[in-house]
């Protein structure tokens, strides 16, 4: 496949949704972002604040919440707070939270301070470079505390709270006890209880992709109203819908995972930023143990700027597997439905006032693409797809004949015979009549019609771990064929029915026995026509973090230690309880590193928790002081 943008194809495994409600933008000055608490959207439903010690009253989209409010949702509600450094916080239905503290300090320090009483939150975090920044979650038993994530916490009525993770990592503490909640992972406390050992997260029954490789940007809205993917202006990742993934902009393909996906319509909204930009978006679905559900196609092009919009309904089985009737064509629309409030004040890596920080997001269910970044916003002379090749027929060579003048044959002249005495008289040599001159006739010319040769058979690629899925799309099949696709060894690893368009979208599964770092050529057969791709195996990193000495004194101003199985060549930072401290470094080309760090001044006296982490991937240890 083409790596210009032309039109690339999108691959989203997930049920294309996404009115993305673009609000009229609420502009708030920058002394009184630095105090405002948030800013509240009222995604369906209706809310509530209660400002101070006053009591609740009807709230209205867009108002803004002080420290110290509360925010209160009806039943069959949704609203959304949006903090001055873009983090939110999505409150669903039957659910009180309060504003505690927002500000930014003047030496740029952030200060977020969230207590929830009961109900369910969805917390999108940004990171927070200045170590003496915070955003802390408190519930009557826990408090959460996170420098960059995405996680849920639901309070039950005695106060029982759980919080998973979807993203990043999560401190939980409660009673003096502190634990790491990594990505997948779920705790729980109950009241006056440490918090549990965290446990992998329930099997979600169900998984939306939804994807973009060509000049544009997606976002999805769910049947409530949450939007999830880039939105403008910005570009800006949103993430709403809880538990939702997001690729941040300038990265291809672009890609949004809603797993657990409710029924209802989903609609899915995108943006184009290429001139002349063509795309393909493709809706897929798959159930919790990776079986594809569903797949389809819808395409649109576009001057920068354009707007389209495409709706999918889904049903949910009872196995909790998604179908649909298929999705909808995109259509131009005029504005973009998502409800998203631009950060009145983003921030900058240390914190203060600048471009705002985005979290960067782990890997995805399952790749697609190479993930190769490009430009946010392609310059005006975008790549535009190949013209195609036209075959000319060479121009018949024309024989001319030559006129060839036919010379008369004179007869022989007549010798008179002699008599005597008499003189004849010789008879007159008769003129020849020339034979006229043929004209010769040209055969006419013919001017052939230049034949456009037809667009061979796409497929594309990808990156994937052993035994993961990859979304793989062809493009300029025969209608209706079926599609086969193989490993090199011969095996079957997909299968595909082209549509009319002459497209088919499907997942393959990588073998278990594939070679991480390794690159092999699928090929895809079917209607007479065959097409090939690389796919690259993903190396599956296990990083190891060990210290050496795991009882040290609070003075201790070194503790060795050691790492191994991390991606090479790259910086590795180290946290203590969840805070940043010197120690970092760059790991080696075989994925190790040693060093050593100091124990923080004023560390009380027991047991703490040390993280190394290195792209996207987090290791904890346990050391006790004295």
């Amino acid at each position: 496949m083409g790596k210009g943008w032309g039109r690339r194809r999108v691959l989203i495994a997930a049920v294309i949704a996404a009115i993305i409600v673009v609000p009229a933008a609420l502009v708030i000055t920058q002394q009184r972002a630095a105090s405002a608490s948030t800013i509240l959207s009222i995604l369906d439903g209706s809310a509530s604040i209660a400002r101070g010690g006053a009591t609740f009253a009807a709230a209205a989209d867009g108002d803004v919440v002080n420290a110290g409010d509360r925010v209160q949702t009806a039943d069959r509600s949704h609203a959304v707070v949006t903090f001055f450094d873009g983090s939110t916080l999505e409150i669903e239905p039957a659910t009180t939270v309060q504003i505690e503290e927002a500000q930014v300090a003047a030496s740029g320090a952030i200060a977020i301070r969230i207590s929830q009483t009961i109900g369910r939150t969805w917390a999108s975090v940004q990171k927070l470079v200045r170590a003496d920044s915070k955003f802390e979650l408190r519930s009557p038993t826990l408090t959460a505390i996170v420098r960059g994530t995405g996680f849920i916490t639901e309070v039950l009525a005695d106060g029982t709270s759980t919080v998973q993770t979807t993203d990043g990592t999560v401190q939980v503490s409660a009673q003096g006890q502190n634990v790491l909640v990594g990505a997948g992972q779920s705790t729980s406390a109950q009241p006056n209880a440490p918090p549990t050992t965290p446990v992998p997260s329930p099997r979600s029954p169900n998984l939306l992709r939804f994807g973009m490789h060509s000049p544009a940007y997606l976002a999805v809205v769910d049947p409530f109203g949450r939007a999830c993917g880039v939105v403008l202006p910005g570009p800006t990742v949103v993430r709403q819908i809880p538990g939702c993934l997001a690729s941040s902009p300038g990265t291809y393909p672009q890609l949004v995972d809603v797993s657990g996906a409710a029924a209802g319509t989903y609609q899915v909204v995108v943006v184009s930023i290429a001139p002349g930009g063509a795309f393909d978006a493709t809706a897929s679905a798959v159930d919790g143990f990776g079986n594809l559900s569903f797949n389809y196609v819808a395409s649109g092009s576009g001057e920068p700027g354009a707007k389209f919009r495409s709706m999918i309904d889904v049903s949910v089985g009872s196995n909790g597997a998604l179908s649909a009737n298929g999705l909808g064509p995109l259509t131009v629309v005029d504005h973009l439905p998502v409800k998203f409030v631009t950060a009145p004040k983003p921030l900058s890596p240390t914190d203060a006032p600048g471009s705002p920080q985005l979290t960067p997001l782990p890997g995805l269910g399952f790749a697609v693409g190479t993930n190769t970044p490009v430009a946010p916003l392609p310059s005006a002379t975008s790549s535009l797809p190949a013209a195609p090749t036209v075959s000319i027929t060479p121009v018949p060579t024309v024989v001319v004949p030559t006129a060839t003048l036919s010379a008369p044959t004179l007869p022989p002249t007549q010798l008179p015979t002699v008599v005597p005495t008499v003189i004849p008289t010789a008879p007159p040599t008769p003129t020849p009549t020339l034979a006229p001159t043929p004209t010769p006739t040209l055969a006419p010319t013919a001017t052939p019609t230049p034949t456009a040769a037809p667009s061979p058979p796409t497929l594309s690629g990808g990156t994937a771990a052993p035994g993961a899925t990859l979304p793989v799309l062809g493009t300029n099949w025969p209608a209706g064929a079926a599609i086969t696709i193989t490993w090199p060894d011969g095996s079957l690893v997909g299968t595909a029915d082209v549509q009319t368009n002459g497209q088919f979208a499907t997942l393959i599964r990588v073998p278990q026995g594939a070679i991480p770092g390794q690159t092999y050529k699928i090929t895809a057969t079917g209607g007479g026509q065959t097409a090939s791709a690389d796919v690259t195996v993903a190396v599956v990193y296990k990083p190891t973090f060990t210290l050496l000495n795991t009882f040290a004194p609070r003075s201790t101003a070194s503790v060795p230690f050691t790492g191994s199985g991390w991606p090479p060549s790259s910086d590795y930072s180290l946290l203590f309880d969840g805070r940043p401290i010197a120690g970092g470094g760059v790991t080696s080309t075989t994925g190790t590193f040693q060093g050593s760090f100091a124990v923080p001044a004023n560390t009380t006296p027991g047991t703490h928790t040390v993280t190394a982490t290195s792209a996207g991937y987090s290791v904890s240890a346990s050391l006790t002081t004295q």
